[in-house]
């Protein structure tokens, strides 16, 4: 009997402290109140996206990324109010096909999910809304969300890898606001399993018969 006690200690100490958490507690940046005030509207912190030999910061990258958020009527999920509790975000961003961004979020117990399409092709043109629509999610399928964020190791992941870039194909982002800290993962033709993960975000997102 005091062998089998010791045991469950054990095995209950390992499963206390033992687990991997899917969030580090210095992961991402700090979430800001007030988005910056700068030359048009930034909507993504400081370091998120690569830049070139000859540019000194990632400033023209985020102000292009912001002006695609705004033009789909997309808020931050890094600055400004945030009216949900816990959101993610993938966005499709195309060479020959319209780009589009899938949303999810999480109010106390209640899931929602939006999608935004933009007439495009991306690589060319990004042109007006084209389609939007909204849908409440179950419980269900907001944990297969917030699973494939963590079974991908989203928060410990860097944030772009600017060498993987190409001419014509797709780049795979997924943004995530969690307990008031927000994260950026792009990836050209989702690599690093970011496509599979994102492939969730595209189920939930497909026309219900």
């Amino acid at each position: 009997m005091k062998l089998r006690l010791a045991v469950f200690a054990v095995l209950f100490a390992c499963a206390s402290s033992c687990a991997r958490s899917p969030m580090p507690a210095d992961a991402g940046v700090a979430t800001v109140e007030t988005c910056p005030d700068v030359e048009g509207q930034i909507l993504l912190p400081e370091g998120v996206l690569p830049h070139g030999d000859f540019e000194s910061s990632d400033l023209p990258d985020r102000r292009r990324m912001s002006e695609f958020l705004v033009r789909m009527d997309e808020p931050s999920l890094w600055c400004g109010v945030q009216e949900a509790d816990e959101e993610y975000r993938l966005i499709l961003d195309e060479t020959w096909t319209d780009p589009r961004a899938i949303r999810v979020s999480r109010s106390g117990s209640d899931f929602v999910l939006h999608v935004v399409v933009i007439e495009g092709p991306g690589g060319f043109t990004r042109g007006p809304v084209k389609d939007r629509y909204s849908r409440q999610l179950t419980a269900a399928e907001w944990q297969q969300i917030t699973t494939a964020i963590d079974d991908l190791g989203f928060w410990q992941m860097t944030t772009s890898l600017d060498n993987l870039l190409g001419n014509d194909g797709t780049v795979w982002s997924i943004e995530a606001r969690r307990n008031g800290r927000y994260h950026y993962v792009g990836r050209w033709q989702g690599a690093d399993g970011v496509e599979d993960a994102g492939r969730v975000f595209e189920r939930l997102a497909a026309p219900r018969s």
